[in-house]
Parts: structure tokens; sequence; C-alpha cells
């Protein structure tokens, strides 16, 4: 968090010790040569040879320490770069986590989240990490509210593509969603923030079970903690369903 003030710090307190290089001054010769063309080119060669003698002298009568310091400037302005490149390029090529639909002890579940993380959010964690879990949804609202707003029982197909409608028409802290995986019961999507292209990891599962049940994961490919991102997404899904078509969560 502190690394872009502290680099302008130094650039800062750099400039302010380089001292202003005068620029060199052209030689030109007075006299008049029955050879013009010849006695400009030794003037020009003079010129160059004096300009550079003086730039030398200048370079070495300099204190060590503001040398020092220009060297270092020239180094940090050659490493920011390479620094933001490598941010940007790791958090945009950071490899996809093992996914998907898993079998433990005959139970099927979405994968686990990682030992200790707090930058996962799962419905498969409900005996697992408290601070990981969060409830599954419905996507069949109860008996009264069908019979009050009229609906249908919506099957999973249906539900489905619910689904795919809010995760790409709803907006999730800026960031860009993009659908990976599709399969009968299965929705696996992405979602890149726009600053350094970091990517997580969003997956939704249809058990087809009696209560219309929505299993899903939403974990972050990197680092140890995503300042509620994960948690805001699900959040922010979950109410445009409720929104739009009457979704809601089981549980809390």
């Amino acid at each position: 968090k502190t690394v872009f003030p502290n680099t302008i710090k130094v650039y800062f307190d750099m400039l302010t010790q380089i001292p202003f290089i005068r620029p060199t001054r052209i030689i030109r010769s007075a006299s008049v040569s029955s050879k013009p063309s010849t006695r400009r080119a030794c003037s020009a060669i003079h010129a160059s040879s004096s300009s550079k003698s003086n730039d030398e002298n200048r370079e070495n009568s300099l204190p060590q320490n503001v040398l020092s310091r220009r060297r270092e400037f020239v180094l940090h302005s050659y490493a920011l770069p390479v620094v933001l490149g490598v941010i940007f390029d790791v958090g945009s090529k950071a490899p996809a986590p093992k996914l998907g639909v898993q079998e433990f002890n005959g139970i099927k579940s979405l994968t686990l989240c990682p030992p200790g993380s707090v930058n996962c959010l799962s419905t498969a964690e409900e005996m697992g990490q408290p601070q990981a879990y969060a409830p599954p949804w419905t996507f069949n609202p109860p008996e009264s509210v069908r019979v009050l707003k009229q609906t249908q029982i919506y099957d999973v197909p249906t539900a489905k593509g619910q689904l795919i409608d809010i995760i790409k028409t709803t907006d999730c802290d800026g960031f860009t969603a993009r659908i990976v995986e599709e399969y009968d019961d299965y929705v696996r999507a992405t979602y890149t923030s726009p600053t350094l292209g970091f990517v997580d990891d969003v997956e939704f599962w249809f058990p087809r079970d009696e209560r219309s049940t929505v299993e899903y994961t939403s974990r972050s490919r990197m680092g140890r903690e995503d300042g509620g991102k994960n948690r805001n997404r699900i959040r922010t899904l979950r109410k445009a369903l409720t929104a739009k078509y009457d979704w809601a969560s089981v549980g809390f």
C-alpha cells in the first residue's frame, strides 16, 4: 500500500538535488577564410571537443552525493516501468484455481476455499470455515409470493438464463465480468479488476434439489485479503436477482 507514495517521494527528493545543467554554447569562428566549409567543419569539431571536455569537468566537479543521487534517479526511472509491468502482467496471468463440482465421501459440493483464506466465499463452507461461508440462493420464491405475483415455478434452464443475464448486466465494483464456462447445471465467470487487472473466479451450481438451490463460490486468484470484494459481489448479484426475478437467500 505504501510502494507508490514512497517511490514518488524518492523521485522528488532526487530531483531537488540535481543541479541545473546549462546548455553547451556553440562556438563559432569570427574569422573569414577562403575555404568557409573547411573552417566551419574545424570549428564544429573544436566546439564539440571543448563542450565534451567542459561537461566532463563539470561532472567530475560535482559532489559525490549528488552524483550518487543522479545515478539512483536513473535506476529508479528504469525500475518503475518494470515494476508496474510485472504487477500488471502477474495480476492478469495468475493461474486459475481448480474449480467445479467435487465429490467428498459421496456428497457433491463445490470446491472448498483454501485453509485460512479471507479472500474466498463459498456455500460449501457451511461445516468448515465460518468466515468463508455464505448461504445458498433459491431461484423459486415461496408459494405465497408466486400466487401474489402470479409467477410460475422456474426450472433450472430458465434460472440459469436469469443468472447469466444478471452477471452480464450488473456492475460489481467496476469489475469486468465474462462467462468462461457453461454447462447444464453449472456456470463459471471471471471478474477482472479495472486497475491492475487482477482476476476473481465466481462459479454457480444448480444441484436440482427440492428447494431450487443455487450453490456458489467467489474467490480471488492472488493475495490473502480482498477488501470485501467477493462478499460485496455476491450481495450485489443476489440483490439484482431478487429485484428482477424474485430470487432469495436461504438462511440469512
